[in-house]
């Protein structure tokens, strides 16, 4: 039997609504979810906002407080007599390479090594030496921004108008992945004109080094000449590799290796910035190579003669070269050939002379891991002013718990550098 008409349209009528009431779940859960995501994306924005005003107002702190810590020390050095009233014209460079010993944040050797402290005294010492250049290494970051308040404050408190660094994050891909920065910084007080970097591809897996991008930092400087009739001879550009090698005992299987192709990549990064021009060159920063053959002996270690070989195109390592380079090492030429300790200094008892920034119950061995390495280049005369270890001990006065500024002592260097005669009308040239 047929059905009434206005029953099939009421069966027609209730079927839409049925089908309304079942989509109107999935339109609310739409909605929802469009909400949600816009929820989570005002979210994120606003963690972001937080992240970087937390990090400003951490940068705006240690900036004041590595400011107030050198003022502080520069007026007391002043009230003594320490602080030069005027700076003293002179045409030589004065060149500091420093391990600072400023690892990341929540590393340390007793759980506080007084990074911040430590930095605002630097700052204070490195206008008290009235320094020009300045190489840092283990000044780290990753993780802070200390590294980055320690360059403003030296800019307006030193007149280190020019900085460069080993970037971060880490460029190129790597296995296992550079998680940290290579820790190197160089400031100026002259022109930098050129930055370039090298980052080692080779690292030791057993230590933290294969998750730190080291590796070398070159800046070519504008330097001005001496001159030995008029004392005023021009400018030149000066070539800084700043460098921090592999570390470790080279005892330990596979250290001295890995050491050995870094300072191979080195020198080949020495040659393609500086090999094709008459330029100074130096080399400095933690080299992690013992020069000290034992402990007590002046002779070189076997590490030690490698590292210069390579460095200085031996045939066996470099057999073509475009420019032949012979390094002095300048603070060993200043020690009458003998290797003074940069690391690891102890007292008379055998005991660290900086426990607080050694592990307790540590036995440590002098070591001379720090180098200035120079190379006048052709046409060019280096002159040694002076070179020497300098280990920032802390005035008596002071009252921080720790006695010196690292765990390393720094190298000091001051050098002149003057055209050979034939040489002089292209002083300032490029």
């Amino acid at each position: 039997m047929p059905r009434p008409a206005g029953s099939a349209q009421g069966t027609g009528v209730l079927t839409e609504k049925f089908s309304l009431l079942a989509e109107r779940p999935r339109l609310r859960f739409a909605v929802f979810e469009t909400n949600l995501n816009r929820a989570n994306t005002i979210g994120f924005l606003l963690l972001f906002l937080a992240l970087i005003i937390c990090y400003r107002v951490w940068l705006w702190r240690l900036e004041r407080l590595y400011e107030c810590t050198a003022r502080q020390v520069l007026v007391r050095a002043n009230a003594a007599g320490k602080l030069q009233s005027a700076v003293v014209a002179r045409r030589s460079v004065r060149l500091l390479s420093y391990n600072v010993f400023v690892r990341p944040p929540g590393v340390s050797a007793r759980g506080n090594d007084f990074k911040d402290e430590r930095l605002g005294r630097l700052l204070a010492y490195m206008v008290l030496s009235d320094l020009d250049v300045v190489a840092l290494q283990e000044l780290f970051r990753f993780g802070s921004p200390r590294q980055q308040a320690f360059c403003r404050v030296a800019r307006r408190l030193g007149g280190y108008r020019y900085s460069a660094a080993l970037p971060y994050p880490p460029r190129g891909r790597s296995s296992p992945p550079r998680v940290l920065d290579g820790g190197v910084t160089i400031l100026s007080r002259f022109p930098i004109e050129r930055v370039a970097i090298s980052t080692y591809r080779c690292a030791h897996w057993h230590f933290i080094d294969c998750i730190v991008a080291k590796g070398v930092l070159c800046a070519h400087i504008r330097i001005p000449l001496g001159n030995r009739e008029s004392g005023a001879g021009g400018t030149t550009t000066l070539a800084v590799f700043a460098t921090h090698a592999q570390a470790g005992n080279v005892l330990y299987p596979g250290i001295r290796g890995v050491r050995r192709k870094q300072v191979q990549q080195l020198r080949a990064f020495v040659q393609q910035e500086a090999g094709r021009r008459a330029m100074p060159v130096v080399v400095c920063g933690d080299l992690n190579v013992n020069g000290m053959h034992v402990e007590g002996d002046d002779r070189d270690s076997p590490e030690y003669v490698d590292m210069l070989n390579i460095l200085n195109g031996d045939a066996s390592t470099a057999p073509a070269l475009s420019r032949s380079f012979q390094f002095r090492d300048l603070l060993k030429e200043a020690y009458h050939g003998r290797h003074p300790a940069t690391v690891d200094a102890v007292t008379a008892a055998g005991t660290p002379r900086e426990p607080l920034l050694s592990p307790v119950n540590s036995h440590k061995q002098p070591k001379r891991l720090d180098y200035v390495l120079c190379d006048a280049g052709p046409g060019m005369e280096c002159t040694l002013k002076q070179a020497k270890v300098e280990p920032f001990f802390l005035e008596p006065w002071d009252p921080a718990p720790f006695r010196q500024l690292s765990d390393h002592d720094a190298v000091l260097v001051e050098m002149e550098f003057v055209a050979s005669s034939g040489d002089r009308e292209h002083a300032n040239g490029p």
